[in-house]
């Protein structure tokens, strides 16, 4: 992986988990 490779993922990983937060806080 590059540097850049490893920050996309994280950010899109971010994201999922955020969306999945607030579906579970409604």
């Amino acid at each position: 992986y590059s540097i850049s490779d490893l920050t996309n993922i994280t950010e899109c990983y971010k994201m999922k988990v955020e969306e999945l937060v607030n579906d579970k806080l409604g």
